[in-house]
């Protein structure tokens, strides 16, 4: 099963970068709390609430943006929709899209995509982190961590 939910935080993750990419430059604002944020985040984490919704309606979403639902659910997506605000921004390419798995609140399960080096982080409990970058011609994973 974890392979399932792993293609699919990838694909939500790799779909959000897609539309952040297409979103840039950003105004900025603040939220209530003063940190900065953009609509894209909202965007962003509304379209990854989409994907992983319509895969798995029983489960949890705990976002950033738009907060929770069904926090009781045995699973629960954790979703940063722009994590590095600032650097996505400033056109910076060290911003990412996050999406994290938890099974009755802990971690199984993480994906972290950096759209503007298309390099996609992942990991999952009991199986290793990878690095897998896809550039038109090259597509490599690297083992991280075993």
């Amino acid at each position: 099963m974890n392979e399932l939910y792993l293609s699919t935080a990838t694909a939500a993750a790799t779909a959000a970068g897609k539309l952040l990419m297409q979103s840039m430059p950003a105004p900025v604002h603040h939220d209530q709390f003063d940190q900065p944020t953009t609509e894209q985040d909202v965007a962003s984490e509304m379209l990854i609430i989409k994907m992983l919704g319509e895969a798995f309606p029983e489960h949890g979403l705990l976002g950033e943006e738009l907060g929770a639902k069904n926090q009781q659910a045995e699973y629960t997506w954790i979703i940063d929709p722009i994590d590095g605000t600032n650097n996505y921004v400033d056109g910076r390419d060290t911003f990412s899209v996050s999406i994290g798995l938890a099974h009755h609140g802990e971690i199984i399960l993480g994906v972290v995509y950096l759209p503007r080096r298309n390099e996609l982080f992942s990991a999952t409990a009991g199986h290793g982190a990878f690095l897998t970058v896809d550039y038109e011609t090259v597509d490599y994973e690297t083992p991280l961590i075993n």
